[in-house]
């Protein structure tokens, strides 16, 4: 995180492992596969991406166009912000709070409320050890366990089913 970690008369001690980001669009695929376990969604699903609004919250997508009809699998690649806003609010985002901090995001420090829609487009802050153990959970086809650093006789963590295999072989087979 910083030049020299030692340097302590020039903040030296930034710890990029542990310090907290913007999630940016990284989370949008838990709440695919979500959407897919759900019964709501296959990545073949044609989703609207088009101007939305909720209550002045009007999600865009970088270069500020928008698609009109895709298939899930095409928002998800093309990381379409409206389609994500509008699967999160069907989702409910006190319910993809709830699997976030399930599945390890120990940084979330606000309540559901505090990020709103917004959760899924960078409204949240992870650390990398918790994004790498997030997808991690995805790779391992939706067992989530904490990341640890374990030593001689450590007890490995027990992963938990958060998101089905099939879910998770359908998003990962979609990048």
């Amino acid at each position: 995180g910083s030049n020299n970690y030692f340097d302590y008369k020039n903040s030296g001690q930034v710890d990029g492992v542990a310090a907290f980001n913007s999630t940016g669009s990284i989370l949008k695929p838990f709440l695919y596969a979500l959407m897919i376990d759900e019964g709501k969604l296959v990545p073949q699903t044609k989703i609207e991406d088009i101007p939305r609004s909720y209550n002045g919250y009007s999600p865009y997508n970088m270069n500020m166009q928008f698609s009109g009809m895709v298939s899930a699998k095409d928002a998800l690649i093309s990381s379409l912000n409206s389609p994500a806003v509008m699967l999160l609010k069907e989702y409910g985002y006190e319910n993809f709070y709830t699997f976030l901090k399930d599945a390890g995001m120990s940084s979330l420090f606000r309540t559901p409320d505090g990020y709103g829609l917004s959760l899924i487009l960078g409204g949240a802050e992870g650390s990398l050890i918790d994004i790498a153990g997030m997808y991690a959970g995805l790779g391992n086809y939706g067992k989530f366990k904490k990341l640890t650093y374990l030593e001689n006789g450590d007890k490995k963590p027990e992963s938990k089913q958060l998101i089905s295999q099939g879910a998770s072989w359908m998003n990962l087979e979609s990048h």
